[in-house]
């Protein structure tokens, strides 16, 4: 049985200044979904999911944040129990994490390679991140929630 994700797009709309935290919407635009393939790779790397290559992991899960925005929140209780593995990452963390690290990616038939993490996860996981980029000037405003489910 496959694994799929789940992944959505949330952008800071505005502070609430007398409370001090952020009010979180869901960005969504139809016609570019994120992190929509099926990349164990890209699994791993996010979330230890399907780790088969035994990547480097940017966070263990870390459920859903206590400030989801309702949209994502409908979204996660319509799929229930075959979710797993809740997390969300902002675009800060995506980008300051060190891609140009080498790896050992165990996964490959007999020994393995050595290759560097930019490489294995390939180009489609940047051009996602480069999305992502042009929704704030701060990446701090934009993350992505997400879960899988198999």
């Amino acid at each position: 049985m496959g694994c799929d994700i789940h992944c959505y797009i949330e952008v800071n709309v505005e502070p609430f200044e007398e409370a001090g935290y952020k009010q979180w919407n869901l960005f969504v635009d139809p016609r570019k979904p994120i992190f929509d393939g099926r990349s164990y790779s890209i699994f791993g790397f996010l979330a230890n999911v399907r780790n088969y290559s035994q990547s480097p992991v940017i966070s263990q899960p870390k459920g859903l944040p206590r400030d989801l925005s309702f949209d994502v929140i409908g979204i996660r209780e319509y799929t229930g129990l075959d979710g797993h593995s809740d997390s969300f990452l902002t675009l800060k963390e995506l980008l300051d994490y060190d891609y140009d690290q080498v790896i050992w990616n165990r996964r490959i038939e007999g020994e393995g390679t050595y290759e560097s993490l930019r490489e294995f996860l390939g180009q489609w996981y940047f051009d996602q991140l480069d999305y992502l980029k042009t929704l704030d000037d701060d990446p701090e405003n934009v993350r992505i929630v997400f879960w899988f489910d198999n």
